[in-house]
């Protein structure tokens, strides 16, 4: 549900010749390019996802990828305090720092998925970004981030336009 709104949100949004970067890698060119650089950077391969530190946090890494094109980033944060109170405070560290590194101003979005419990988004010229904070277990929450770079994205398809 939350995907489906940062669709919605970007169809509008100017297309731009520029690239988005995670943690100075180009969300552009192939996943395998995109998944050494992360190597490089510290990242391990475990399964379908990456496991290694963003903004000094554990976190998970997938590559998001449509007809074979690099479009996004999905983070994961693990290990995050157990209850939603503590939760939402280091999202809101990660917000801060996501809106330092990218020029960006998060706004909240209510949700209607019954587990998220927080969804922010932001755009810019080149990307679109959003943060959420979901239910994984009973009382258990993890932190989401896509980072999604709106030129690939659209020549993905993902938008359907």
């Amino acid at each position: 549900m939350a995907m489906l709104f940062a669709l919605t949100l970007l169809v509008a949004y100017p297309q731009s010749a520029s690239h988005i970067r995670f943690m100075g890698i180009p969300i552009n060119g192939s996943v395998s390019n995109f998944n050494a650089q992360l190597e490089k950077k510290g990242f391990k391969k475990t399964g379908d996802h990456y496991t290694g530190y963003f903004n000094k946090r554990k976190a998970w890494v997938g590559a998001n990828v449509e007809n074979g094109i690099l479009y996004g980033v999905h983070v994961s944060f693990v290990d995050l305090h157990p209850d939603l109170g503590g939760t939402t405070i280091i999202n809101q560290y990660v917000m801060w720092e996501l809106e330092d590194q990218y020029n960006i101003e998060f706004v909240e979005k209510e949700s209607s998925d019954p587990y998220i419990h927080y969804l922010y988004y932001a755009v810019n010229e080149v990307g679109f970004f959003m943060t959420t904070i979901q239910e994984v277990h009973e009382h258990e929450y993890g932190i989401d981030v896509d980072i999604i770079d709106i030129a690939n994205a659209r020549k993905a398809g993902v938008f359907g336009d």
